[in-house]
């Protein structure tokens, strides 16, 4: 069998693409992207950053618009009224603004069992310790997904595209040059 025929078998059995450079570091491994790969991965960040900004924008704007229509509706009636539901009817509509709801209360349960412990029995802090390790709530997330754009200079990248602009001028001019001799014209 043949070295490249071999490489290529081998290459069918790994996970990982053998043209994608990958750097192991302590506890991640980095893929180095390059040419198409690297851009469809930028366009995905860029997708991914308007679309969060959509989504602050559109939550912002509602919200506005929520607070807006609660002042409107709370102009109509009097201060006392706000112990009520207030209900306002148009013609195609009709808003519900809800009484004022009161504050709300919830206990702090993890400063209260912290506080409880310094007045427990040795045995009643076992009992705790073992509650605590029996009754878990166990919720499986998905793994985090973060980018962030490489910070490259302005400059650095034109002279990149400067370079390459360059180069391909400097092939393009020697086909023409050597068409030219081919087909004998001075």
């Amino acid at each position: 069998m043949k070295t490249e025929q071999f490489r290529n078998l081998i290459s069918l059995f790994e996970a990982r693409d053998p043209n994608i450079t990958y750097q192991n570091n302590a506890g991640e491994v980095v893929a180095q992207l390059k040419s198409y790969n690297s851009q469809v991965y930028t366009k995905l960040a860029q997708k991914i950053e308007r679309i969060e900004q959509l989504e602050s924008e559109v939550k912002a704007l509602k919200d506005q618009v929520k607070q807006d229509t609660r002042e409107n509706i709370a102009d109509l009636f009097d201060a006392e009224d706000a112990v009520n539901t207030r209900v306002v009817e148009t013609i195609s509509v009709v808003f519900t603004l809800s009484k004022d709801p009161k504050a709300t209360e919830a206990p702090k349960y993890k400063e209260i069992l912290t506080a409880l412990e310094a007045h427990l029995t040795p045995e009643l802090i076992l009992v705790l310790e073992e509650l605590k390790k029996k009754m878990v709530t166990v919720t499986q997330k998905q793994p985090s997904l973060k980018y962030r754009p490489v910070t490259e200079g302005v400059g650095s990248l034109f002279a990149k595209l400067k370079s390459v602009v360059y180069n391909w001028a400097q092939r393009y001019d020697q086909k023409l040059a050597q068409l030219k001799s081919q087909a004998g014209i001075a």
